[in-house]
């Protein structure tokens, strides 16, 4: 894979885990989309899971009391909720995606968009509503498993051999 230094994933081995924002105001404030977001990478490439454990809780943690997530000290906002609710929804089986449909529904607008900044709105709402109707499976439906390379692969029923599982577990 190739990581420099500077690349999310060891930059978060180094600080036990967690991606810290680099700027005012959020200089070394780990932050919860981008955590979220490297959560997610870091299960479906199955580089470096042995995070995943720590990424996961911090951002289970950042959940507010109505449904949302949001970074410290900031409100719930859709792009954060969208992210953590990704990650939490398809590998935590204790995450209870309902509370976060209902977030996303009392902060959707009357013309039926999300938006956080603006230029995002269509691809934002596009994004909502497939985890809207994602988040109502069961958990088993919904876990994410790792993108195995082909070569990890059986070539006659396409399930990943003894070595893929033997990583995952």
């Amino acid at each position: 894979m190739g990581a420099t230094p500077n690349t999310p994933a060891p930059l978060a081995n180094r600080l036990a885990g967690l991606v810290c924002g680099t700027r005012f105001p959020f200089e070394a404030v780990p932050l919860t989309s981008a955590n979220a977001h490297l959560g997610v990478a870091l299960w479906t490439l199955d580089y470096r899971s042995t995070l995943l454990a720590g990424i996961v809780s911090f951002v289970r943690s950042k959940g507010t009391p109505d449904g949302g997530f949001a970074d410290e000290g900031q409100f719930a906002d859709p792009l954060t909720t969208l992210a953590a609710a990704d990650l939490l929804s398809t590998l935590d089986p204790a995450f209870d995606p309902l509370p976060t449909a209902a977030w996303f529904g009392r902060t959707q607008e009357a013309a039926g968009w999300w938006r956080a900044l603006d230029p995002e709105v269509p691809w934002l709402t596009a994004a909502v509503v497939e985890w809207l109707e994602t988040a109502e499976r069961p958990f088993a439906e919904r876990f994410r498993w790792p993108a195995y390379q082909r070569f990890d692969l059986d070539r006659k029923t396409g399930i990943p051999g003894y070595v893929a599982f033997d990583r995952l577990a």
